[in-house]
């Protein structure tokens, strides 16, 4: 590590470009556990100059090993240049693990090649669980094999078939020359290996995309309207109510000190839901009048802009446009209280409902849902 900082330090950047495969990557400071793959990538494997497809790109020394064994190889002991040999030579793969004892070893099955390796491995084993897959090498050490390179996230068996279709594609390109995937082969394919790496790995640290069912980006809309009338209002709005007579909702009204509607509060709604067919309504908002003011809260930025236009419509000059604001789902996630002993589904439910329930002051109708 030393060395290459004195030698290679400022071509770090460039490295960094060349392992995630882009010129615009994410920033290092995003995936700091990043580091525990692509520092021995850097030492072991890059190297600028090296063609990335053909025989000139099996198995080959990286620049930073070359130029480090060029200076300190006569230093080193026979067990350290076998540890740079198998770090220089031994190919990328998928590998699956069938089952692990904690704090020992590992058993591996090269998804790619087939072959099934028994490593010793401490760390990794303690987090590892059978059905993982991992991304890294094997280093082969004499009479034991370890863990040399291994990505810092194990890849959950689900993303199986996207290796599967890799070793598919690499299986044709031996096949034309009548022979079985070997070890050379992945040398020379490092680059496609890595690249199906990538793409899982950003899929994995990529937040979830939250939508409505309408398909938008869940973005909390509150708008506010100055009104003349709060009974005026409840009469040109109360059928958006999809499945609510209005002396059904005028029960959960207020009245006003001089007998007439003072508050209520009410859901916009539509009939049936296209995701959900068992839904016999949808809640897409919630109106609530006070007095003079009107509040309407609604998940997307199109739903606001449907509901401000019905507001508007419906009730004319007697209601004045005040302001809308928005909030990401993230915003609102930050803002809910945090469960303890929890699974991070169970988390982004509860946050979600409670931020619902509580500031948007939606409510799940009968047979019916919030979407």
């Amino acid at each position: 590590m030393n060395f290459a900082e004195s030698k290679f330090g400022d071509q770090m950047k460039v490295a960094w470009q060349d392992f995630n495969m882009t010129d615009l990557p994410v920033a290092v400071d995003d995936y700091p556990d990043e580091q525990q793959i692509f520092m021995p990538y850097f030492l072991f494997q890059w190297d600028p100059q090296r063609p990335r497809t053909g025989k000139g790109a099996s198995r080959t020394d990286g620049i930073v090993a070359r130029w480090y064994e060029l200076e300190k190889g006569k230093n080193l002991s026979d067990l350290q240049r076998l540890l740079l040999d198998q770090a220089t030579t031994q190919p990328f793969s998928f590998f699956e693990v069938l089952w692990s004892k904690a704090g020992e070893r590992i058993w591996l099955r090269d998804i790619l090649l087939g072959a099934e390796t028994e490593v010793v491995e401490r760390s990794a084993s303690r987090r590892l669980q059978e059905g993982d897959i991992v991304y890294g090498n094997i280093w082969n050490l004499q009479t034991l094999s370890v863990l040399g390179c291994l990505a810092p996230i194990p890849i959950p068996p689900r993303c199986k078939g996207d290796v599967i279709g890799l070793r598919r594609k690499l299986r044709k390109k031996a096949g034309k020359q009548n022979r079985d995937l070997t070890p050379d082969d992945l040398a020379r394919n490092a680059d496609a290996i890595r690249l199906t790496y990538l793409t899982m790995r950003d899929g994995l640290y990529k937040p979830p995309q939250l939508a409505n069912t309408d398909g938008d980006p869940l973005v909390f809309h509150t708008l506010k309207f100055r009104i003349g009338s709060p009974e005026r209002a409840f009469e040109a709005l109360a059928s958006l109510a999809i499945g609510q007579s209005k002396e059904k909702l005028l029960k959960d009204g207020q009245l006003g000190k001089d007998g007439k509607l003072h508050r209520i509060e009410f859901g916009w709604r539509k009939k049936g839901n296209a995701k959900i067919p068992s839904w016999d309504n949808t809640i897409l908002g919630n109106i609530k009048i006070v007095g003079r003011s009107l509040i309407a809260e609604v998940n997307s930025e199109n739903r606001a802009k449907r509901l401000r236009a019905e507001v508007e419509k419906r009730l004319g000059a007697s209601a004045a446009h005040q302001g809308t604001t928005a909030k990401t789902a993230e915003e609102m996630l930050a803002k809910a209280p945090k469960r303890k002993s929890a699974s991070e589904d169970d988390v982004l439910e509860q946050a979600l409902l409670h931020v619902a329930h509580k500031e948007c002051g939606w409510k799940d109708g009968v047979r019916g849902g919030l979407a």
